[in-house]
Protein backbone atom coordinates (compact mmCIF):
# COMPACT_ATOMS: atom_id res chain seq x y z
CA UNK A 1 0.00 0.00 0.00
CA UNK A 2 0.84 3.27 -1.23
CA UNK A 3 1.05 6.19 1.11
CA UNK A 4 -0.30 9.75 -0.55
CA UNK A 5 -0.72 11.88 2.62
CA UNK A 6 -0.15 11.48 6.34
CA UNK A 7 -1.86 13.70 8.85
CA UNK A 8 -0.33 14.13 12.19
CA UNK A 9 -2.07 15.36 14.84
CA UNK A 10 0.40 17.03 17.53
CA UNK A 11 0.09 17.55 20.85
CA UNK A 12 2.95 19.43 22.30
CA UNK A 13 2.38 18.36 25.99
CA UNK A 14 3.61 15.54 26.13
CA UNK A 15 6.64 14.03 24.61
CA UNK A 16 4.49 11.21 22.68
CA UNK A 17 3.02 14.12 20.42
CA UNK A 18 6.55 14.76 19.39
CA UNK A 19 7.37 10.85 18.56
CA UNK A 20 4.20 10.56 16.92
CA UNK A 21 5.12 13.54 14.76
CA UNK A 22 8.11 12.26 13.80
CA UNK A 23 6.87 8.46 13.16
CA UNK A 24 4.28 10.40 10.87
CA UNK A 25 7.08 12.21 9.37
CA UNK A 26 9.12 8.90 8.73
CA UNK A 27 6.22 7.29 7.19
CA UNK A 28 5.39 10.51 4.69
CA UNK A 29 9.69 10.18 3.53
CA UNK A 30 9.17 6.21 3.05
CA UNK A 31 6.16 6.65 0.91
CA UNK A 32 6.87 9.89 -0.96
CA UNK A 33 4.12 11.35 0.60
CA UNK A 34 2.67 14.64 1.39
CA UNK A 35 2.74 15.71 5.58
CA UNK A 36 -0.11 17.94 7.38
CA UNK A 37 0.96 18.83 11.35
CA UNK A 38 -2.12 19.64 12.78
CA UNK A 39 -2.88 20.90 16.07
CA UNK A 40 -5.98 21.71 18.31
CA UNK A 41 -6.12 24.58 20.39
CA UNK A 42 -8.72 25.63 23.26
CA UNK A 43 -8.88 29.33 23.79
CA UNK A 44 -10.19 29.96 27.60
CA UNK A 45 -11.98 32.51 26.45
CA UNK A 46 -13.24 34.68 23.62
CA UNK A 47 -11.17 37.98 23.72
CA UNK A 48 -9.26 39.10 21.23
CA UNK A 49 -6.21 38.82 23.12
CA UNK A 50 -6.35 35.22 23.75
CA UNK A 51 -6.63 34.73 20.27
CA UNK A 52 -3.87 37.33 18.81
CA UNK A 53 -0.92 38.15 19.64
CA UNK A 54 2.82 36.78 20.10
CA UNK A 55 2.02 35.23 23.34
CA UNK A 56 -1.66 33.80 22.75
CA UNK A 57 -2.49 30.18 22.91
CA UNK A 58 -2.56 29.64 18.91
CA UNK A 59 0.33 32.32 17.90
CA UNK A 60 2.64 30.31 20.24
CA UNK A 61 1.25 26.61 18.92
CA UNK A 62 1.93 27.83 15.17
CA UNK A 63 5.44 29.12 16.33
CA UNK A 64 6.05 25.47 17.77
CA UNK A 65 4.89 23.49 14.83
CA UNK A 66 6.60 25.36 12.10
CA UNK A 67 9.88 24.74 14.21
CA UNK A 68 8.94 21.16 14.11
CA UNK A 69 8.34 21.68 10.13
CA UNK A 70 11.38 22.84 9.65
CA UNK A 71 13.04 20.11 11.45
CA UNK A 72 11.66 17.90 9.82
CA UNK A 73 12.55 19.52 6.71
CA UNK A 74 16.19 19.59 7.52
CA UNK A 75 16.54 16.15 8.38
CA UNK A 76 14.42 14.23 5.85
CA UNK A 77 13.70 16.75 3.56
CA UNK A 78 9.67 16.65 3.90
CA UNK A 79 8.27 19.81 3.82
CA UNK A 80 5.16 19.69 6.09
CA UNK A 81 1.64 21.76 6.04
CA UNK A 82 1.12 23.34 8.96
CA UNK A 83 -2.28 23.55 10.18
CA UNK A 84 -4.05 25.31 13.75
CA UNK A 85 -7.36 24.48 14.80
CA UNK A 86 -8.52 27.37 17.03
CA UNK A 87 -11.31 26.72 19.56
CA UNK A 88 -15.01 25.57 18.07
CA UNK A 89 -14.04 25.31 14.49
CA UNK A 90 -10.72 22.72 15.42
CA UNK A 91 -12.87 19.23 15.44
CA UNK A 92 -14.53 20.61 11.90
CA UNK A 93 -10.77 21.27 11.01
CA UNK A 94 -9.17 18.01 11.73
CA UNK A 95 -12.36 15.96 10.10
CA UNK A 96 -11.91 18.32 6.54
CA UNK A 97 -7.94 17.52 7.06
CA UNK A 98 -8.61 13.80 7.65
CA UNK A 99 -10.62 13.72 4.42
Amino acid sequence: MQLRHVLAVVDFSTDAGLHAAWRAAHLAWAHGAELCLLSLVALANARPSSRFGATAAPARTRADLLHLAGEIRDALGVIPAVVVGVGDEGPALLRACAR
